[in-house]
């Protein structure tokens, strides 16, 4: 069993003859059958994400799509990267909790959602990553936990648990801060999913206004830092 052609209908077959039953659904109308309080929700998170990523990274998103079958549906994708940096990571973070704080800016504490687990699961994950194993910390040990006892490992992970609380809400501070700065276009954007369910990358720049580059694959600008460092170098030499 399956779909038609032209999507309409919903086709059986057996033993050699077919069956078309007219379809009591089609997926783009249940996308717009929804909820108006629904898909503002949607809109609000989903933007605060797109904008905050704009502002930090200096791309747009790849994509962002409200989808109101289910919560989950709501995504930005993002330019990914070869290597990430101390700061690249601090932006990721502060990314991950840009919905909840366009949440609490434009709905309040009261009416801030469910729909920020994930993304609270996501930068607390990196924020750990960042203080326990890559050396972002006060430590440079890596920590970890273990049961074995052969393993070089520090286990004392409770120690940096505040570090990783007072980095988060450095972020989420950041995040509201960059969007209360920004809300004319945070509101332009929420708009533009509102209207269409979805931005495309050329069209999110004009909606939100900024010079922004291609969603394509980015490292940061290490070869002139390198040529930096060389010609401090060398005025070191002549001196």
């Amino acid at each position: 069993m399956g779909l038609t052609a032209d999507g309409h209908s919903l086709i059986a077959h057996w033993r050699g003859q077919s069956q078309a039953i007219a379809s009591p659904f089609e997926i783009n109308r249940l996308r717009q059958r929804n909820n108006p309080d629904f898909r503002a929700l949607l809109a609000v998170h989903e933007a605060g994400h797109g904008l905050v990523h704009a502002l930090l990274f200096g791309r747009a998103p790849r994509e962002i799509k409200i989808h109101v079958a289910s919560f989950e549906g709501g995504y930005n994708a993002y330019t990914s990267r070869k290597v990430w940096s101390r700061r690249n990571l601090l932006d990721s973070i502060c990314t991950s909790l840009a919905g909840r704080a366009a949440e609490l800016l434009v709905f309040g504490l009261e009416l801030s959602s469910s729909g920020a687990e994930s993304d609270l699961r996501k930068a607390t994950e990196t924020a750990a990553r960042m203080v326990r194993h890559l050396g972002h910390g006060a430590r440079i040990g890596r920590i970890d936990v273990s049961t074995n006892s052969e393993d070089n490992l520090c286990t004392d992970v409770d120690a940096s648990n505040a570090s990783i609380e007072a980095l988060l809400q450095t972020e989420h501070a950041r995040a509201k801060k960059m969007l209360e700065t920004h809300r004319g276009a945070l509101l332009a954007l929420v708009d533009e999913l509102m209207a269409q369910g979805q931005v495309a990358p050329a069209r999110f720049a004009e909606v939100v206004g900024l010079q922004l580059g291609a969603p394509e694959d980015a490292l940061d600008p290490y070869a002139r830092k390198l040529a930096a460092f060389r010609e401090g170098a060398l005025e070191l030499l002549r001196a």
